[in-house]
């Protein structure tokens, strides 16, 4: 009888055992290291630390259908997610990767899931007025000096008028007035004898037309270069507006490279809100980086007061990009993210991102 038990107790704990068959047709997760860039909406990062966007859901995708597992190391700047690849320090970087040649060197590529380009960013009207261009470049502090030297002026021609000349006004404030206007009368006539004018006087009379006539022409040329300098900055519409201007760009990104073999100056920053930041500061008086992130980054922010202007020029397309020694797990990714494309996964995801007419 205990034999019988022990035979039949054998029996059920070797039922409970996996199925060795079963066991071999599971798929071994692939453990991969994976670089992330934050560029919303491709990626993203929310409150509890984890990667959100475009990139990482379609990624997520591949991840389950091959069978990979990934560890997340997040890079600040593009070139340092590009070198981390080039080197094999990573195996596979997650955003929004433009495919070029000079990458394509030192990069494996998926299979391009994003269709993209290149756009610009301004300033609205309502941020570059006459006013901040006068502000921006220093001549309103030199009229506040002008118009120190003009009371100045007034107040020593008051003095000697009341000195030399009887029939002066005695009271102040009448004769700081009649001073005022003899001196935007000298201005406008070059008539500076008076009876009243010693040697003195008419040297400062001199002085003050001589002085009169390169105000005039100072603050002619001043105004008329801020309304210049409004207007053009107004007129950015397109790629062939942007010639002698300064334009923000992203280090080591495609816009950066574009721009300079076209002889354009641009000054790199290393992440999207300092882009912003320096448009907002008048430090560029444009941006241009990918078109979708631009978008994005404007509908998010119409605080900031800037707009996505002309149309998308350059076309470029997203991958993942790989490291040169990990072709063969490139090619897995590749192969799913052809069948995504196909069953229309990849549309799916992206419109829950950009909606149906992006």
């Amino acid at each position: 009888m205990k034999l019988y038990r022990g035979i039949i107790i054998f029996l059920c704990l070797f039922s409970l055992l996996p199925n060795a068959n079963y066991a071999q047709d599971l798929p071994a997760l692939r453990h991969v290291n994976a670089g992330v860039y934050i560029s919303p909406p491709f990626v993203m990062k929310d409150e509890a630390g984890l990667y959100t966007g475009m990139a990482i859901d379609i990624w997520n995708s591949v991840e389950k259908e091959v069978g990979l597992r990934s560890t997340y190391t997040e890079f600040h700047t593009w070139n340092g997610l590009i070198q981390a690849l080039a080197n094999g320090d990573i195996d596979v970087g997650i955003s929004n990767i433009s495919v070029t040649y000079g990458r394509a060197e030192i990069l494996k590529y998926s299979f391009p899931w994003y269709d993209s380009g290149l756009r610009i960013m301004v300033k609205t009207e309502g941020n570059r007025s006459i006013w901040n261009e006068l502000k921006r470049n220093g001549h309103l502090y030199t009229y506040a000096g002008i118009a120190i030297a003009i009371i100045l002026l007034t107040i020593i021609l008051t003095i000697i008028h009341r000195k030399r000349d009887p029939e002066f006004p005695r009271s102040w404030v009448d004769g700081l007035a009649e001073s005022l206007y003899r001196l935007i009368l000298a201005i406008k006539t070059g008539i500076v004898n008076n009876p009243s004018y010693n040697w003195i006087g008419k040297v400062l009379a001199v002085t003050w037309m001589l002085f009169g006539i390169g105000l005039v022409a100072y603050v002619t040329s001043s105004i008329t270069s801020s309304m210049t300098a409004v207007t053009l900055t107004h007129d950015i519409h397109s790629i062939s507006d942007l010639p002698g201007k300064t334009v923000g760009v992203l280090s080591n990104g495609l816009a950066e490279k574009y721009l300079n073999d076209r002889g354009i100056r641009t000054i790199p920053y290393e992440t999207v809100d300092e882009l912003t930041q320096a448009l907002a500061a008048d430090s560029v008086e444009a941006v241009v980086d990918d078109a979708p992130v631009l978008e994005y980054w404007n509908f998010n922010h119409p605080e900031q007061r800037m707009k996505v202007v002309g149309n998308i020029f350059h076309d470029d397309k997203y991958a993942f990009g790989g490291s040169k020694s990990r072709s063969g797990l490139m090619d897995s990714i590749s192969v799913e993210l052809v069948k995504m494309f196909d069953l229309g996964k990849t549309a799916e995801i992206r419109n829950k991102y950009f909606g149906n007419i992006h």
